[in-house]
């Protein structure tokens, strides 16, 4: 495979580098495949020719396959999209009378974010390819994504879509498993939900798999319905130690920022917090959100009263939160509105909170962003020692 260019638009050149006339025929066949078809989720083929002698195709460039995207970390709402993008350009193949016959993440290429399917080496017409050119001792497709009754002698010749839609059944348990090999299929490696659409793909009995790709797309997409039926953190928190992170992360955060002023806040972030280790492990970023979204709420809503016991989950917030940020503006306006929220009821528990688990924890380069709100404040840091009876470290007294 070559890069080329031509008016200033890059293109990939597939060259057929085996001379013997099989070969040939399969690489022309190919293109003559890939011309018959125009869909968005398949590579698209331009034209072809001759350089020294052997035949090229030139193709769309593709950006990194699927295999790439997986081994670099997709979301979960990527890997739906993704593995959707591919049923529905499979769909759009069989649709036109064709079998693509080697569908794996490495014949998938991404290009602006859009999955295509690509090397239709080995596919052929349903109907009409009356030059049958893989015989029938030849047994091509990959380990993993190849279908039983491939195995049979003279099988391979005469399958049709139904190789496809186990192979698709593969490359989605690759794509959700994050990378877990097909040949070691197991219900462990996936969401309990998504498992049993990506076994009836991969049955052995022809019979018993989604007669269509269509099918699939339809279970894929109920399960994706399935998925968004929770309704509030306390559902979502019941099933949260089925789900993997990214979809805890997926669900857990909208239903956060639907809360509607500071008491619904409060009794949701006290939900929230147990699921925040798994949050934060795949979605890191999105503290800041998250701590620009409590500011406002707390800016905002006036009516609300703040109860005793509100402060210490003001604290809790403060205590998780201001550690992970680097924005040293929302440090500061969180710990502070914690500090002097917990003062102002004067409560023991959530002062002794920040106490504890933020300014005792201060060394010489974490209270750097805070130095300035320390020597503006230093009634507030009294307030709190006398409170709780306690000592301000020396550290935090040398900025007063």
């Amino acid at each position: 495979m070559w890069l080329v260019e031509k008016e200033g638009i890059h293109y990939a050149l597939k060259v057929c580098e085996k001379s013997e006339p099989e070969f040939i025929k399969r690489f022309n066949r190919e293109f003559r495949l890939m011309q018959n078809l125009n869909h968005k989720n398949v590579l698209k083929a331009f034209s072809k020719g001759e350089i020294d002698g052997k035949p090229y195709i030139v193709v769309e460039k593709g950006e990194c396959s699927l295999k790439d995207a997986v081994e670099n970390g997709l979301t979960t709402k990527q890997k739906f999209n993704l593995v959707l993008q591919v049923c529905e350009g499979l769909s759009y193949i069989h649709n036109n009378g064709e079998t693509h016959r080697d569908i794996k993440p490495e014949n998938i290429l991404i290009v602006d974010g859009i999955a295509k399917i690509a090397d239709f080496g080995i596919g052929r017409f349903i109907e009409r390819d009356t030059t049958i050119l893989t015989t029938t001792t030849e047994r091509y497709s990959s380990w993993g994504y190849m279908a039983p009754e491939i195995l049979e002698d003279g099988a391979f010749r005469d399958c049709g879509i139904s190789i496809d839609i186990y192979a698709l059944g593969s490359l989605a348990y690759y794509v959700f498993s994050d990378g877990s090999l097909p040949a070691f299929f197991s219900y462990k490696q996936v969401a309990a939900d998504i498992y049993p659409v990506l076994a009836k793909c991969r049955e052995n009995e022809v019979s018993e798999r989604f007669a269509t790709v269509d099918e699939v797309g339809y279970a894929i997409n109920n399960v994706i319905a399935a998925r968004c039926r929770y309704k509030s953190l306390s559902e979502l928190l019941q099933d949260s130690s089925n789900l993997p992170p990214s979809e805890i992360s997926e669900n857990a955060l909208p239903l956060l920022f639907k809360s509607n002023g500071i008491g619904e806040l409060i009794e949701n972030f006290n939900i929230f917090k147990s699921m925040w280790p798994k949050i934060y492990k795949v979605n890191p970023t999105s503290v800041d959100g998250i701590i620009t979204f409590i500011l406002d709420t707390f800016n905002h809503d006036s009516n609300y009263w703040i109860q005793f016991q509100d402060t210490e989950t003001i604290a809790r917030m403060s205590v998780i939160l201001c550690p992970l940020t680097n924005n040293p503006d929302l440090k500061i306006a969180m710990f502070d509105l914690a500090l002097t929220k917990a003062i102002y009821a004067n409560r023991w528990d959530a002062l002794k909170d920040i106490y504890n688990n933020l300014i005792m924890k201060w060394d010489k380069n974490s209270i750097l962003p805070y130095t300035t709100y320390i020597h503006n404040n230093e009634e507030k840091f009294s307030m709190l020692s006398r409170i709780i009876n306690v000592k301000i470290p020396n550290l935090v007294i040398s900025y007063y």
